[in-house]
């Protein structure tokens, strides 16, 4: 069972409250992310401003996974019941797999990444636009090992997006800071 975690905005920055842990801390902290503050007040050196997201990559150490799925995939049944699921679609289209990849790649690294084939051999468009993206080569899985893999305890958190293109799930695997 997922403990329970609250997410509070504070100035300067984040505070977490991890109930099953009774602690508190700092995500900026637990991240060791280069933060320094500019004329504006401004803290974040990063994209991403989602606080239940930047609140659970806080708890992503190295080799652990976070899926961002299209609009398709099944998300209740072929992720794990221990993964924080954050749904971000809001209408078709919008958010977009590579939207939400760019913001996450912004603000941890990423290593490794796997997508899923499709059984016909064809190569989906947005396979390039991945790779340019992370500048790293794709892990391809078939249709059932991608959701197995997404199964996996080692995935702590899955974004839905409202993306309509199809084979747009990326696994993404957190590197070291």
């Amino acid at each position: 069972m997922q403990p329970q975690r609250r997410v509070f905005m504070t100035r300067p920055g984040y505070l977490c409250y991890n109930k099953q842990h009774e602690t508190c801390f700092c995500i900026l902290i637990i991240q060791d992310l280069q933060v320094s503050f500019d004329r504006e007040g401004t803290m974040l050196r990063y994209k991403l401003i989602h606080p239940e997201i930047i609140s659970e990559l806080a708890y992503c150490g190295h080799g652990d996974k976070i899926l961002i799925a299209d609009g398709n995939y099944p998300l209740e049944s072929k992720t794990g019941e221990d993964a924080a699921k954050v749904y971000l679609g809001l209408v078709p289209g919008s958010p977009t797999v590579t939207e939400v990849l760019e913001a996450i790649a912004d603000a941890v690294n990423i290593e490794a990444y796997s997508v899923m084939e499709p059984e016909d051999g064809s190569r989906p468009e947005i396979f390039d636009e991945f790779g340019r993206m992370l500048k790293l080569p794709a892990e391809g899985l078939s249709r059932y090992a991608f959701y197995d893999a997404c199964m996996d305890p080692e995935v702590k958190l899955v974004i839905s997006t409202g993306e309509k293109r199809v084979f747009a799930n990326i696994l993404i695997t957190v590197g070291v800071a």
